[in-house]
C-alpha cells in the first residue's frame, strides 16, 4: 500500500471482513506506515497512545489507545481481528462500544450471550464478537475477525492448520 494509512474511527463495521478502514486478510507490510512508530510494551503499561504487544503465541497486537486493536497473524503477517474500543464511533447494525447490551438486544435478533466464549454474539452472523461488560452491563468493544475462527472451532484438525497460518 503506497497511500498513507488513515483510520476511519467512525467507519460502519462489517463482520469478517473490516472494521476502521483496516480489513482482514490484508498483510502487515500494508500498514508498515501506521504501524513503524508504535512501541513495545508490557500488558500492563497503558500511558502509551500507540502500543505493540502479543496475544498468545502466534498473533501480535498494534494498539490505538481506547480505539482499536489490529490484530497479526506472526506466521503468514495478516491480519487476522480487529478490536473495536471506546473511542471507537462506527457501528454494527446501530450497535456501538459502550451501549447497553439490554438497546443492543434490541437492534438485532439472535443477540445471545455464549458462556464457553465468555461473548456476545448473532445467531446466524460469523466474524462478529461482542465482549461485555459484566458488571455495568455494556458493550466494552467489539471484535471482527477471520470467518474460520467460528467454523474451525470444533474441528481440531483444521484448527491446527488455522494456528500455522493456513489461512
Amino acid at each position: 500500500m503506497n497511500k498513507k494509512l488513515v483510520i476511519d474511527k467512525t467507519a460502519s463495521i462489517t463482520p469478517g471482513v473490516e472494521l476502521g478502514s483496516l480489513k482482514l486478510r490484508t498483510h502487515l507490510k500494508d500498514y508498515y506506515e501506521l504501524v513503524k512508530s508504535f512501541s513495545w510494551v508490557d500488558s500492563e503499561q497503558k500511558y502509551q497512545n500507540a502500543s505493540v504487544r502479543l496475544y498468545g503465541d502466534f498473533h501480535v497486537g498494534y494498539e490505538l489507545k481506547d480505539t482499536l486493536v489490529a490484530v497479526f497473524h506472526v506466521l503468514n503477517g495478516k491480519l487476522i481481528k480487529i478490536i473495536a474500543k471506546k473511542n471507537y464511533m462506527g457501528s454494527y447494525e446501530g450497535i456501538t462500544v459502550g451501549m447497553k447490551i439490554s438497546e443492543a438486544k434490541k437492534k438485532v435478533q439472535g443477540f445471545y450471550f455464549d458462556e464457553g466464549e465468555e461473548l456476545y454474539f448473532i445467531r446466524g452472523e460469523n466474524g462478529i464478537a461482542f465482549e461485555g461488560d459484566a458488571y455495568y452491563n455494556y458493550i466494552y468493544s467489539i471484535i471482527v475477525y477471520i470467518e474460520e475462527l467460528d467454523l474451525y472451532t470444533h474441528d481440531f484438525s483444521k484448527w491446527e492448520e488455522l494456528e500455522r497460518g493456513n489461512w
